[in-house]
């Protein structure tokens, strides 16, 4: 029998009870030794011998392993140890959020109109808030040249009323693979601001 290497070989010895040898050097590698004649940490040869030898044949090597994960993505850097969880991550990104939004005064005045106003399109849900003790925050990315972004009051009804304000935020900035324009994926933002059918960014809202 072979296994992966040409060391992992098997010979018969008379008189002699074969054994599995891994090799130490190699991960991937494993060859049978005769009694007596080999290292300490032979293994005798028993019933689990011969699927035990396949599964070492069939195992990668470190290396060959290494690269399949790292193509998967995976990422092999040791994290520094000031790394910042995902959980803080969030939060400081939910605090630039808030400290970046803006309060219902000044979305009046950006879109001509009272606060009475602001607060009825909150209720509609055609504007898009969080609701603070300091008030109500109303987010900048949302507005493009100091207008609401064309046809969005058409897609924020139809999201999930539970939908986290950086998961909202992420979706309508980050390119979309069900959005391109030119072959090239866009963010429903981007979509939005270029004038096409809002009814595109609609369906994925709603599957938000």
């Amino acid at each position: 029998m072979r296994a992966t290497s040409p060391k992992a070989a098997t010979t018969s010895y008379k008189n002699c009870v074969t054994a599995l040898v891994l090799d130490a050097d190699d991960d991937n590698t494993a060859f049978t030794h005769p009694r007596g004649s080999g290292p300490s940490w032979v293994v005798p040869k028993q019933a689990f011998l011969l699927p035990l030898l396949s599964l070492v044949a069939q195992t990668p090597s470190p290396a060959l392993l290494k690269d399949a994960l790292t193509e998967g993505g995976f990422d092999f850097e040791p994290v520094a140890p000031e790394t910042v969880d995902p959980l803080s991550r969030t939060a400081i990104k939910y605090q630039l959020l808030l400290d970046n939004s803006l309060n219902m005064e000044e979305v009046a005045r950006r879109l001509g109109t009272d606060v009475e106003g602001i607060v009825r399109r909150l209720a509609d849900r055609t504007l898009y808030g969080i609701q603070t003790k300091d008030g109500w925050k109303i987010p900048e990315f949302q507005f493009a040249d100091g207008e609401l972004l064309p046809g969005l009051e058409s897609v924020l009804p139809l999201l999930h009323e539970g939908l986290h304000p950086i998961a909202l935020q992420n979706w309508l900035t980050n390119p979309d693979p069900d959005l391109s324009i030119g072959e090239e994926p866009v963010s429903p933002r981007q979509w939005l601001l270029s004038g096409r059918d809002v009814a595109n960014v609609a369906r994925i809202a709603l599957d938000l």
